[in-house]
């Protein structure tokens, strides 16, 4: 790792290419060559891409330079413009006001960002006073508080940067130091689906501006949207007093800021959860029952207040939102309703003197991580097994979707659930490895759920090991999804699009890799492309009409960028979407995009894509397709489409997946398993199998 400062924070960046050679000499020559103003920029450019100093240097031109000082705040420049119109909203006036705005609606390609740069004023004067404040600000940063490896600072500068620079100046130069996705464009003659190129064809939702102060105030219940967190039934700040902003990913707009809680405040909430672990698990089966029970009417009665809350932070369509509110609390239903079936064994003894029972006994404090793609359900799917079975919990959400779980907190408080048993703690990025190693080594947390990626999974298991935790986790898939020559493929098609699309790609049991038997290829592809322009709409999940929403991350979009480029530069071919869309909100959007003639060796075959990239790939047989669809180390869920009664249960049973749907493209609801095989985790959730995971079981052998 090499830490190299950007304009204007610093940030830890990881070399793929390029030699570490330390940052003062990429400075001392890029100064020599450019000049003092724009050394930082080479820096930035040399660390963020892999380049030696000489290409980096290479790749800045002086329109370029001249965009970047603009950007940054010269006098007429955007940052007196954002200046300007940060104090008729009443914002705090910053350069950095609202260019999360300018990012989407202006500067979309370096050739409007010319063209705007052309006609502005040119001040050199002003740009290098600009230039020095910039460089005092850095060295400012570095005095108060060095960099950290494998982490982000999360002062004022680096939020600003990460949020807000980064995306302008990422879209700036995008085009002068990264290779283009180079699509061949096919012969008229050519009709098969598989070289169709109909990306123009992708609808929009009504693309309108979205506020975020808008939409929190259209909230009937404003009480539920909490920035604090929440530790034995008190809204508490950490005790550092840090915050971090949450990002609506379909504008970039901050939401609100968030209590940022570090390892020590952790402590303190499991404490309040061990305390209370002492009289709850004394609670009767009914009594939690009954509670759980007015927990899930209160978000049944608060359910579009939490979807838009929901759609707000996580980015989903507002239809979409609704759904995993009514589907998470089902899982409150049911495991109120389970508590009360929480049976025991009388085990036949082999001795004449002396009985044999089995009691089933909670474990202890759970300690709770869950991801952003679905911040209601992920919480209650593991919360209401680990309370119904009489456990108490210290959950850490995801930081890019707190308030969701702070809803749940505000509505399980006003159920009656007793101080302690529920403990939410919120923490930045920067704050995740001390929290979540807290968590996972603390010896009073008894058991440890968390969701996932697999190798955070693998680095939270080895983490809890220490104290011989109990652990169930579900983590990253790669699901197949088969259409044999017998399917109906109207029906696949159908299954096919909220399989692949629901929530842009970005849940663990999507299709992620399409397999079509090569005598209905054609015809198959031709029919899902139709649906996908007939059933999606593009736009921000609170327009109307929305149907698909954005990538919740920066980085997820990345991926999606460069697992497309690969596949591409490898001879796929893009039947549909495949680049950003043009839209007024800012969003991390990229279209759903439709692939054929894709390698198995490319990343998009190879891992899980969190996006809404679809490759369809052909097969001859039964075996060869079995093959393929196993040739990867996880096994979360697989999907295939057959009307023949032996194909379908030699198929179901040689997949080596935890939940396999059959002619459907869903596998999950409160009362299957679920959970999957190989590296995508250990344990179940749901059903009746679910609470078990948070019971111990003890033998008697009584004697008389």
């Amino acid at each position: 790792m090499l830490v190299l400062l950007d304009i204007p924070c610093r940030r830890t960046v990881e070399f793929d290419v390029c030699d570490r050679r330390p940052l003062d000499d990429l400075y001392e020559q890029a100064k020599a060559r450019l000049g003092d103003e724009y050394a930082w920029d080479t820096a930035y450019i040399a660390g963020r891409h892999g380049l030696s100093a000489s290409e980096a240097m290479e790749s800045l031109d002086t329109p370029w330079l001249s965009l970047r000082g603009r950007i940054l705040g010269g006098k007429g420049g955007f940052g007196s413009q954002l200046r300007s119109q940060g104090s008729r909203t009443g914002t705090k006036p910053n350069d950095f006001d609202d260019c999360r705005d300018l990012y989407g609606r202006r500067l979309r390609t370096l050739k409007e960002a010319k063209s705007i740069v052309e006609k502005l004023e040119t001040d050199e004067k002003t740009r290098e006073e600009a230039a020095e404040r910039r460089r005092k600000k850095i060295a400012e940063g570095l005095r108060e508080k060095p960099a950290k490896k494998h982490r982000f600072d999360d002062s004022e500068y680096s939020r600003n940067c990460e949020e807000i620079v980064e995306p302008i100046l990422a879209r700036s130069y995008r085009s002068l130091i990264r290779p283009k996705v180079s699509i061949q464009k096919p012969a008229s003659s050519r009709t098969s689906a598989s070289v169709r190129m109909l990306s123009s064809q992708l609808s929009l939702a009504k693309n309108v501006q979205i506020s975020s102060a808008g939409e929190l105030a259209k909230l009937k219940d404003k009480s539920l949207f909490r920035y604090e967190a929440y530790v034995n039934g008190n809204w508490v700040k950490a005790a550092t007093g840090k915050t971090f902003d949450v990002v609506d990913p379909g504008t970039l707009e901050t939401i609100g800021t968030v209590t940022d809680m570090d390892a020590s405040d952790v402590r303190k909430a499991v404490d309040a959860a061990s305390t209370a672990f002492a009289s709850w698990k004394k609670t009767t089966a009914k009594q939690r029952s009954v509670l759980l029970r007015k927990w899930h009417d209160l978000i049944i009665t608060n359910k579009d207040d939490l979807a838009r809350i929901l759609a707000l932070e996580g980015g989903k369509p507002l239809a979409e939102a609704t759904g995993e509110i009514m589907y998470g609390a089902s899982f409150i239903e049911w495991f109120g309703e389970e508590a009360k079936r929480v049976y025991g064994d009388v085990v036949p003894s082999p001795f004449g003197n002396s009985r044999l029972v089995v009691l089933k006994q909670p474990i202890g404090v759970a300690g709770i991580v869950t991801p952003y793609n679905f911040p209601n359900a992920m919480i209650t799917r593991k919360v209401g097994a680990a309370l119904a079975a009489g456990c108490t919990v210290v959950v850490r959400p995801a930081h890019e979707t707190p308030y969701s779980a702070l809803a749940l907190c505000e509505l399980a408080q006003r159920a009656g659930i007793p101080p302690g048993v529920i403990n939410v703690v919120t923490s930045s990025l920067y704050n995740t490895p001390d929290v979540g190693g807290e968590l996972t080594t603390n010896p009073a947390i008894r058991k440890v759920s968390f969701t996932g990626s697999t190798p955070v999974g693998k680095l939270l298991m080895k983490q809890a090991s220490s104290t011989m935790k109990k652990v169930s986790f579900e983590l990253g898939g790669n699901a197949p999804f088969i259409v044999f020559d017998d399917a109906d493929l109207g029906t696949a098609a159908e299954h096919l699009i909220a399989c692949k699309f629901r929530n842009s790609g970005q849940t663990c049991v999507c299709a992620n890799r399409i397999y079509v038997h090569e005598r209905v290829y054609d015809e198959f592809v031709d029919r899902f492309v139709a649906l996908v322009k007939e059933k999606l709409r593009i736009g921000h999940g609170l327009d109307e009409g929305t149907t698909f929403g954005p990538v919740i991350t920066a980085r997820g979009l990345e991926k999606v960028e460069d697992q497309l480029k690969r596949a591409v530069n490898s001879g796929a071919k893009i039947v549909l979407g495949g680049k950003r869309p043009d839209l007024k909100v800012a969003g991390h959007f990229f279209e759903p995009t439709v692939l054929t003639n894709v390698s198995d060796d490319v990343p998009m075959s190879c891992e899980e894509t969190f996006g809404p990239l679809c490759p369809i790939y052909k097969f001859s047989t039964e075996d060869e397709v079995i093959s393929r669809a196993n040739n990867v180390p996880v096994g979360l869920a697989g999907y295939f489409f057959s009307r023949d009664i032996g194909r379908i249960f030699r198929v179901a049973e040689a997949l080596e997946v935890g939940m396999v749907g059959v002619n459907i493209g869903t596998v999950s609801s409160e009362v299957a398993p679920f959970g999957g095989v190989k590296e995508s985790g250990v344990g179940r959730e749901g059903s009746r199998y679910g609470i078990d995971e948070y019971l111990n079981i003890k033998t008697l052998n009584i004697a008389f």
